[in-house]
This record gives C-alpha cells, structure tokens and sequence, in this order.
C-alpha cells in the first residue's frame, strides 16, 4: 500500500467515525408500531405532547411548510415530510423527526380531523 492509498484510508475511516458518533447513540422509534404512543405517553410526556401537537397541526399547513413548522416551533431536527402522498385510502403520508437524541418515525394517515397514526399490521403496512 503506498502512502497517498494510506492517508486516504486513514481519513475515509476518521470521517466515518466522526460522523457516525451523534447519530449511532440515536434512537429511532417507529410510532406506526402498536402501544408506541402509550409508551411514549408514559416514559416521555413532554415528547408525546410534541408529537401530538405536531399531528394536530399537519392538516392545517402546507406540505411545503410542514417541516419549516416542525423545526421552528418543536425544536426538532432532521425534520422530514414525504413529497409522496400514498394513494391508499385514505391518503398517507410519511413523516420523521428528531427531537434530542429520539428519532421518530410515522405514517401518518391524513384525514378530516388531523393527521393520525395508524398501528401497522401486516395488512396495512
């Protein structure tokens, strides 16, 4: 191996465990998996009234303005709303976020009331 293969393995291997630091500590919880808000309910309060007032809100913003909405008044990050609507019926969409080191994770189905997370099944997922 001659020394310009070595330095570019040394630095693919640093930048891979420089980024893989914050985000291998993260975890993700899939909020389409059934009793997932009831715990969320129990162990996170805080986040699981996030996450309700983020469901609430979604039918009453653009697609376009969802994930500026989320960032600016939840404080989350790494905010995603699917472009893709799901031609199922009724309509879903997909929706992820980061609030501290949690990522969440739904398919959220849009209906009149508010946006609502259905708990897979192998039917439905």
């Amino acid at each position: 191996m001659n020394r310009r293969t070595a330095t570019a393995l040394v630095l693919c291997i640093g930048t891979e465990v420089a980024f893989a630091g914050p985000f291998a500590a993260m975890q993700h919880v899939d909020l389409n998996k059934p009793g997932a808000l009831e715990r969320i309910r129990d162990s996170n309060p805080s986040h699981y009234g996030i996450i309700l007032q983020i469901l609430d809100g979604l039918n009453q913003r653009q697609d376009g303005d969802v994930v500026r909405w989320i960032r600016a008044n939840f404080q989350a990050r790494a905010a995603s709303f699917s472009p893709y609507t799901l031609t199922s019926y009724p309509a879903q969409k997909d929706l992820t976020f980061t609030l501290d080191a949690l990522r969440y994770r739904a398919r959220v189905t849009l209906a009149p009331g508010g946006a609502l997370i259905v708990p897979a099944s192998p039917t439905n997922r």
